[in-house]
């Protein structure tokens, strides 16, 4: 029965079938590196200069820092205002292809503003969220230690 088929067929046939097996499981698991690359090449991204503090108001997009209020407790408000900022920050990192160290910079002068979060619970559950929107959204891997420092 496959006396029909020699061996250089059967080894061919089989690497075809892989190939062909491993492009659909890159694509299903890497389809955002693969469009980035197909999009950017392998260009490394440009590296910009960070913002200075001046321009910190341009980044977030919002009121400067100075117009903090210490007195006001942590509550549900301010986290869900600190996450409405987040979404506009990794918004415009996103768009502008920010470097980790800017998108740093940027997150170090919103979490200026909410300086009453700093040390509680929910500064665990936001740092989380950060990590999980930079992977998604910036393709920018951060750590939690890099979040602690900035806070």
């Amino acid at each position: 029965m496959l006396t029909g088929i020699s061996w250089g067929q059967f080894l061919f046939f089989w690497m075809v079938l892989l190939m062909v097996y491993y492009m659909a499981v890159a694509s299903i698991f890497y389809r955002k590196d693969i469009l980035h690359l197909l999009k950017n090449g392998f260009a490394r991204k440009k590296v910009l200069a960070v913002a200075p503090h001046a321009d910190s108001k341009a980044i977030i997009g919002k009121t400067p820092v100075k117009e903090v209020i210490k007195d006001k407790p942590t509550d549900q408000s301010a986290i869900h205002d600190l996450l409405e900022e987040l979404k506009t920050v990794l918004s415009n990192a996103a768009k502008k292809s920010f470097q980790k160290e800017e998108l740093l910079m940027a997150l170090q002068v919103l979490f200026k503003k909410y300086q009453s979060i700093k040390n509680t619970p929910f500064q665990i559950a936001v740092n989380n969220q950060i990590i999980r929107e930079c992977q998604d959204s910036c393709a920018i891997e951060l750590r939690t230690i890099d979040l602690i420092n900035i806070w």
